[in-house]
Order: structure tokens, then sequence, then C-alpha cells
């Protein structure tokens, strides 16, 4: 919280952040600066929050990865 000051108020509460807060700071954390420097552009936006928000809604849009399934059949290796 800002004071009159605009300096962050040291007596305002701490929270915990939520589960999906640290998912998104691990995320922003492993980032290297040009691939923030990608998501905060593809935010229009200078907030980490607002980068996590914009890649949790590519991720839903995007097609899963491919991922063959392999087993055996009369002892040869199938892909399907």
């Amino acid at each position: 919280m800002l004071d009159q000051t605009n300096t962050i108020d040291s007596a305002a509460p701490r929270r915990r952040p939520t589960a999906d807060e640290a998912v998104g700071m691990a995320w922003w954390n492993r980032l290297s600066s040009r691939q923030r420097a990608d998501w905060l552009q593809r935010a229009r936006s200078a907030r980490p929050a607002d980068a996590w928000a914009v890649y949790k809604r590519s991720a839903c849009e995007a097609p899963p990865p491919f991922q063959p399934a392999i087993g055996r059949h009369d002892d040869r290796l199938v892909v399907r």
C-alpha cells in the first residue's frame, strides 16, 4: 500500500501469495530478460502479473504437444 509520499507503507498487512501468484512468480523468475520483454510486450504492460495472465491465456489456447502412443504388437515396436 502506498502512503501520501508514494512510498510503500511498511505497516500495511502482508499476505501470502495465492498458489497462482506463486506459480506466476516462479515462471517469471525462470525467464531470461529477452523472454520477459517479449511477454511484457505481448501483455502491452510493464506488470509481470499482466504478462503471466497473457501467458496463461496463450497456454490454454495452444494445442497440446504431440506425443505418439508407443506400444508393442507381436514383438514389433508400434508407433501410432
